[in-house]
Parts: C-alpha cells; structure tokens; sequence
C-alpha cells in the first residue's frame, strides 16, 4: 500500500474516509437515514416477535460520528450495536436509550402497554442488562445484517 505524496492528498484521504467519496456530511447523513429507515421495520418485527406485542421503534438522530462519540452522547445507561456492511466499511451504530430499555423491559414482563414508562436513572440491574443484551442479539441476528446489507447495497 502506497501513501499519498503530500499533506493535502493525505488530507483528502482522511476527509473521504471519515465521510465518504463526496466528501459532503449531508450526503453521508442522507444515506445514513435511509439505511436507518429502512432497518426501522426489520427492527420493529423481530422486537414485535420477541415481545409478542407490536412495537413503536423511533429514529431519533442520524449523524456522522466514531463511536467513542456515539456512547458518549447516549447517557450513563444504553446498550449499543455496530451492524457492519459486509461489502464496505460502512456500519450502522444503534443506540437503545434508558426510555427504551424500560419500555422492553416492562413489556416483556406484562406491564400495561398504554401506561407511561419512566426511563431508567441508575445503573442497569441484572435483568435490565439481560434484556437489552437480548434486544442487541436480536439486530446482530445474521438475518438482520443481511437485510440491512442489502439496504445499503441499494443506497449505492
């Protein structure tokens, strides 16, 4: 592998890699949104299987970031996957929140589904971890990859 001859082609290699071939944020973050999208209702049926209730899955935020950011911006209590492209170096960070730890747990153990439900302030419990390591399971499911792999390759 050969480096680039000067500092501003080492640059441009750089800056293409952190945002791709464009070089523009938006367009990165357009192409995040729509994988993210399209992940949404592969994520809401496999929950709705697991839960055996339908489920709402909210797309918060898209942004360009390294997940060191990713996990800083989530708050003291989340559970986190990086679903990688297997045909580039992209992937998908999925942050679930405290709000949505608490949702799943409480409908997994047949709380009201219409009833509000307070996020959780203090570290996860045992069966917190538990479930939202269940939830991560499912998105990294070979199956769930594939298809967002797909997504992607159709973003292209």
């Amino acid at each position: 592998m050969t480096s680039p001859g000067s500092p501003s082609q080492t640059r441009s290699l750089i800056i293409e890699r952190l945002v791709g071939d464009s070089g523009e944020a938006g367009h990165v973050i357009g192409a995040g949104r729509a994988m993210a999208e399209r992940a949404v209702p592969l994520l809401q049926k496999s929950l709705a299987v697991e839960l055996g209730a339908p489920v709402t899955v909210d797309l918060r935020a898209v942004e360009v970031s390294r997940v060191p950011h990713a996990r800083a911006d989530a708050g003291e209590t989340f559970a986190m996957v990086i679903v990688p492209s297997p045909t580039s170096a992209d992937a998908m960070t999925l942050v679930i929140d405290a709000q949505a730890i608490a949702v799943v747990v409480c409908a997994l153990f047949g709380g009201d589904p219409d009833a509000r439900v307070s996020p959780i302030e203090r570290e996860l419990s045992q069966i917190e971890t538990d479930v939202a390591t269940t939830v991560i399971q499912h998105v990294a499911q070979p199956q769930f990859e594939r298809a967002l792999a797909r997504s992607i390759e159709r973003l292209r």
